[in-house]
């Protein structure tokens, strides 16, 4: 088939869903399909990337930091991304045989119904963000008629899609929270994925040329978003618990809004066992991520809906385990309990964190065998080809 991928983050992007997509694009292709994908971009290009076009569109306002601009820019989505299909479909004879999107956004429900109509095609919504309600769930939307916009969006963009691939089997049990329900029969679970990058000889060079010293000491590492979602003053809270450990360091990687409160909390209460570093490229990320002791994960405890993060899969595909703090009853409790590929915690208690880093610090046998599971965890679930394939299926 050829196929088009509509997102709003791609290469050369570094955040997970850019990363998370360009290793779906080489799937999809390497399974025999020719694929174009139409994204945001800083200005309005075609390019030729591996097997498939990136056609990036650069709409109105693109990057404002303002909320009410950003806004408005993400509400005309749809119109900027018909008007670039349209031309594209004018110059590429190939018959389009499937549509898949990808949210966040939730702005492009008219785009989808319309070029359903014109192509006459199946479309695969790939659903990474219940939105409003994990916003709303955090109390960072109070306002009802911002709510009601925002699910007006949502709710149109679901009704547009064939299929809707949630990231856990709990969002298909908790349907009834956020979506209608004539559109429940369209749920199917569908993990997150990653393709394992192949370092052959892994090095702490970056953290030797930043003069970072991590002689002597396990390294424990978070590499994500730093926002209200994660709450990561959680980990920066048990850092403080354990600075009389020499052993123990915690490396934060990433931007967003809550970083610089905490890199100046950091600094302020002098955690000396914290180390935040801007966000920086997935390639030299993996250069030292395999010599990490462990991988965290933190998501905010008012999270009602559940998602398994990207950070998540890059710590299980190089097989170091996984320190967590996750919300209450969440899918990734369960399937540690299964899989055993670290400690997660649903309590929202520091002393658990803190219990936790202790335990896979000192208890050696633990250790390694967690090591062992989270290869097998990541080969059972969370392969790229897996999730191109089950999306074909629905397709087909």
């Amino acid at each position: 088939m050829h196929l088009f991928l509509i997102c709003d983050t791609f290469f050369p992007k570094q955040n997970s869903g850019a990363i998370q997509l360009k290793d779906l694009a080489n799937s999809l292709v390497s399974l025999n399909n020719s694929l174009t994908i139409f994204t945001i971009g800083e200005q309005d290009k075609i390019e030729k990337f591996n097997e498939f076009d990136i056609v990036y569109i650069k709409p109105f306002f693109y990057n404002s930091k303002n909320y009410y601009l950003r806004f408005m820019s993400e509400i005309s989505y749809s119109f900027y991304f018909k008007k670039a299909i349209l031309n594209y479909i004018k110059n590429d004879k190939r018959e389009v045989g499937g549509l898949i999107f990808y949210s966040p956004s939730i702005f492009f429900g008219h785009l989808i119904g319309s070029l359903k109509k014109k192509l006459r095609v199946k479309s695969f919504l790939i659903l990474r963000d219940i939105f409003p309600e994990w916003a709303v769930d955090l109390g960072i939307i109070k306002n009802s008629i911002s709510i009601r916009i925002f699910k007006y969006f949502s709710s149109y963009q679901y009704r547009q899609a064939d299929y809707i691939g949630v990231q856990a089997q709990s969002n298909i049990k908790s349907a009834a929270n956020w979506i209608d329900e004539q559109q429940r029969e369209k749920l199917v679970k569908l993990y997150n994925w990653l393709t394992p990058h192949k370092t052959t000889n892994p090095s702490f060079m970056y953290l030797d040329n930043l003069k970072i010293d991590y002689t002597n000491k396990k390294i424990f590492i978070y590499a994500g978003n730093v926002g209200d979602a994660q709450d990561l003053n959680l980990f920066v809270d048990a850092a403080a618990k354990l600075l009389d450990r020499k052993d123990i360091l915690f490396i934060i990687i990433g931007k967003g809004k809550n970083y610089k409160s905490i890199f100046n909390r950091v600094d302020r209460d002098s955690i000396n066992n914290v180390i935040m570093l801007d966000e920086i490229d997935n390639n030299k990320l993996f250069e030292f991520l395999p010599l990490c002791y462990a991988g965290i994960i933190s998501l905010n405890k008012n999270h009602k809906l559940d998602n398994i993060p990207g950070k998540l899969l890059s710590y299980l595909s190089v097989g170091i385990p996984t320190l967590g703090a996750v919300n209450q009853n969440n899918e990734l409790v369960e399937l540690n309990k299964r899989f055993k590929y670290g400690l997660i915690y649903d309590s929202g208690k520091v002393d658990d964190i803190v219990k936790g880093a202790i335990k896979l610090a000192e208890d050696k046998e633990f250790y390694l065998k967690t090591k062992k599971n989270s290869f097998k965890f990541f080969n059972t679930f969370f392969t790229t080809k897996k999730a191109a394939s089950k999306i074909l299926d629905f397709l087909n």
